[in-house]
Parts: structure tokens; C-alpha cells; sequence
């Protein structure tokens, strides 16, 4: 299995990447790549930090023309790091729920914080 986190949307050729992903993986290869227009992190990480981070149609482009037959399975995911010292777990568990609550807000709109790709390989003679 071969796994990504936020380093695809830095490479130069990122296609190129992508298809040693494919070459070196057997069965699977998860994605996990900051969604561009997630509200929260938009601004800060696409405008301010220039993270060039794709689109959901972008990303399922690249893959469908570089690695085409595997089967894509994409979920979104809300996560996000709270940068305080937290001393109690009261604060943990609120802060948990906020997330989970933003996650089934966001997750209708397709604006997720993470686009997550799954991408299993057809084996042969499986």
C-alpha cells in the first residue's frame, strides 16, 4: 500500500508522482489532500500560504487519467488541530463535537477540510 498526505499538491509534476505511486503499490494507494475550498482553511492556506491544493474534480482527473482502472472510493473528512493547550478533557470532547457537527455541514456542501482517496488496484487472478 502506498500512503499521501499533503505532499502531492507540492510536487512540480504531481502526475508524474502519481503514476510511481501506481508502479510501486500493489493493491492500494490512499490520498489525503486538503480540499481547496474548504472555508476554514481557504484563506490561510491557499491564499496567505500558497498551498496550491486541488479541487475535488481536479484530484479525480489526475487519477482517472493517470492510473485509470483502479477502483476510486473518495471520502470527506473534517479535521483539524485545535492549537490551544487543552487541561481538561471537557474542552476535548466540546471540541470534538463542534467537529463532528462542521463535518456533516460541510460534508453536503463537498467543502470537507480532507478529500480522502482510495484507490484499489485490480489484481490479477483476484
Amino acid at each position: 500500500m502506498v500512503f499521501e498526505k499533503d505532499s502531492l499538491h507540492h510536487v512540480n509534476i504531481p502526475k508524474v508522482v502519481l503514476r510511481e505511486m501506481g508502479r510501486v503499490s500493489r493493491k492500494m494507494i490512499v490520498l489525503v489532500e486538503g480540499n481547496r475550498y474548504n472555508p476554514l482553511s481557504f484563506f490561510w492556506m491557499v491564499k496567505i500560504r500558497g498551498h496550491n491544493h486541488f479541487t475535488l474534480y481536479q484530484l479525480k482527473t489526475l487519477i482517472q487519467t493517470e492510473l485509470g482502472t483502479t477502483t476510486i472510493k473518495i471520502y470527506q473528512k473534517e479535521a483539524h488541530y485545535f492549537p490551544l493547550r487543552l487541561n481538561g478533557k471537557f474542552l476535548v470532547l466540546v471540541f470534538d463535537k463542534f467537529q463532528d457537527i462542521l463535518e456533516k455541514i460541510l460534508k453536503k456542501l463537498a467543502l470537507a477540510n480532507y478529500n480522502v482517496v482510495i484507490l484499489e488496484k485490480k489484481v490479477c487472478g483476484a
